[in-house]
């Protein structure tokens, strides 16, 4: 009884610990006060003056998926819309990269206590990302996870997607053995389970070690190239171009 009571401590106290670590996510800079007018989905948001905002460091389960919206996506977007309710303005932060390629301002928004990517992340509402250059906040909203992965709350309460089952693209969270590695001029391309390539920058390979036979988790947005590929093409129909090393546990 003892030994329990000893474990529940420990494990309380690690709890704890990455919660303090995880408390100052921060962003520094010049800022703006914003009023939100609409919530499109769970890191997506309209302003009251016309502008679209996407959250930096996070990414939420996708509303708009078909056949059906994903596992989280309402839940993600309710609670966002709670969360702008009680604040009648937010200081959006700029990303060192202003927009988008859909013409979205990226940034963060700040309550005066976190940002609204380090909440979303905390409550297990969303998966920590890094995006280069706009990764400032990174290593904080990646800690932010530790805590409801540990406690498999949320997108952390299903298992991680196998790479051999992968069935199509856009964002995922993935892991599988490495069963072949290839070398490219500019990339390495570290292929999981005979189904998706990895690509992954190759100055990388200075820091990481990739061994075949070895397990690999990864995340990032997966694209589908089977209407792409030629009949018996040695290219894996699925790629998952590897954004930041954050992405990638060994």
């Amino acid at each position: 009884m003892q030994n329990i009571k000893k474990a529940l401590i420990a494990s309380a106290f690690f709890i704890a610990c990455q919660s303090a670590q995880a408390s100052s996510c921060t962003p520094q800079g010049a800022s703006e006060s914003v009023r939100v007018a609409k919530v499109v989905d769970g890191d997506t948001v309209h302003l009251t003056d016309g502008r679209k905002v996407r959250l930096i460091g996070v990414n939420t389960p996708e509303l708009y998926s078909k056949p059906r919206a994903e596992e989280g996506a309402l839940q993600a977007k309710r609670q966002l819309q709670s969360w702008v309710n009680e604040s009648e303005s937010l200081q959006l932060y700029f990303g060192r990269e202003p927009k988008d390629r859909y013409g979205r301002v990226l940034g963060y928004l700040f309550d005066g206590s976190k940002t609204l990517s380090q909440r979303l992340i905390h409550e297990g509402l969303g998966w920590a990302i890094s995006v280069p250059p706009n990764d400032r906040l990174a290593d904080c909203l990646f800690s932010s996870e530790k805590r409801p992965r540990t406690l498999g709350k949320g997108v952390w309460s299903k298992s991680i997607a196998a790479a051999k089952e992968i069935e199509q693209g856009g964002f995922n969270l993935v892991s599988g053995r490495i069963t072949k590695i290839d070398q490219a001029k500019k990339y390495l391309y570290v292929e999981l389970d005979d189904r998706l390539a990895v690509r992954i920058p190759k100055e990388w390979n200075r820091s990481l070690s990739f061994t075949l036979g070895n397990s690999l988790e990864v995340r990032g947005w997966i694209l589908d190239r089977r209407d792409s590929l030629k009949p018996g093409s040695r290219f894996k129909p699925f790629l998952l171009p590897v954004l930041d090393k954050r992405h990638i546990k060994m």
